[in-house]
């Protein structure tokens, strides 16, 4: 399997953004979800909530 990134990631105000190009937008990226922790509604993007604030 290949690993595109192993190491660790920052956070703030408890979102992580896995992404191609610019930061996506929560709205789109969680469009047509009803809940998630991960919004992938945009395209090389995705939208991840953590559960702490910053760390």
């Amino acid at each position: 399997m290949r690993v595109l990134f192993d190491g660790p990631a920052p956070v703030a105000y408890g979102q992580i953004y896995v992404t191609s190009r610019e930061l996506p937008d929560m709205s789109g990226a969680f469009a047509g979800q009803a809940n998630g922790l991960c919004g992938a509604g945009q395209a090389g993007a995705l939208f991840l909530m953590t559960g702490t604030h910053t760390g």
